[in-house]
């Protein structure tokens, strides 16, 4: 499967055409990981979106992830900070949260508190808790972006006895996500299978210790099997006072915000674009 992967989407390829042409682009190197930032070439703010696309750690940004980091600057006038994640098999999972901790601090140091987000997708946004878990073990050495959206994360790998059993009643209507990506003979239980001791705990998040994380809102379509694990996340939370949004999509699919064919989707991006304009730069 990991070979399979690197055939079907080989090295990162940037379409610098199309962001070139509708934003101003800058690309760095924070460590191994490759980091991109987008600025509106007018109206910009100052704000910033920290952007995980859905591949996180397994696959590169996709034509959609793009499409959608553009729309965010010209909708909304903010920054976009794209990490191009060292992807599994070529890079164990331990290395690429070290790696992506150096993306997080850019947008520490170049963004005021209060006046920069998360958007994240998938097994980006997987990893984004997994970014966070990591910085509070560090004792938080700097400011997280102060308002996270989350759309589809696995939260527990593998799932729970009754998580599973609900996911048989999902799989019929995911059209996407098969169940056993998640189990230890899929591809997300060889990522933890060689992952280091100090990662293991972070494949179930709903039994780490979550204080300190961020207001977050939560995407979840009722046709994915991602659904069946949010009810101990949600539990999680509340024991840890963490302000938690969940936002149900009735039959919706894994990741609908995507999809801008889909005027579901363009709902739901609006609602993103919506929070963004609210974040200022106060000095």
């Amino acid at each position: 499967m990991p070979a399979r992967l690197r055939k079907t989407y080989g090295i990162a390829e940037i379409p610098y055409d199309i962001l070139l042409s509708q934003a101003e682009l800058a690309e760095v190197n924070t460590g191994s990981c490759r980091t991109l930032i987008l600025t509106p070439k007018e109206n910009a703010k100052g704000t910033g979106v920290l952007y995980f696309s859905a591949g996180g750690f397994l696959t590169p940004p996709t034509e959609k992830d793009y499409r959608l980091v553009l729309k965010i600057t010209e909708e909304t006038g903010c920054d976009v900070i794209l990490p191009l994640c060292p992807l599994y098999p070529d890079v164990p999972l331990q290395d690429t949260i070290s790696s992506v901790l150096e993306s997080v601090r850019l947008v520490a140091n170049r963004y005021p508190e209060g006046s920069s987000a998360v958007l994240a997708f998938s097994l980006g946004a997987t990893l984004c808790l997994y970014l966070f878990l990591e910085l509070k073990q560090r004792g938080f050495p700097y400011t997280l972006p102060s308002r996270w959206l989350l759309n589809s994360p696995f939260l527990r790998i593998p799932p729970s006895k009754e998580e599973l059993q609900y996911m048989d009643l999902l799989a019929p209507h995911d059209v996407t996500i098969p169940k056993v990506f998640l189990m230890p003979e899929g591809l997300m239980g060889q990522v933890f299978a060689e992952a280091s001791p100090n990662i293991l705990r972070f494949a179930d998040i709903s039994r780490c210790n979550l204080g300190g994380m961020p207001e977050t809102d939560l995407y979840v379509g009722t046709k994915e099997i991602a659904l069946a694990c949010v009810e101990a996340f949600e539990r999680n939370c509340e024991t840890a006072g963490i302000k938690l949004h969940v936002h149900e999509g009735l039959g919706m699919m894994h990741c609908w915000g995507l999809y801008s064919e889909m005027k579901e989707g363009r709902k739901l991006q609006k609602e993103y674009f919506d929070i963004f304009r609210t974040l200022s730069r106060i000095q």
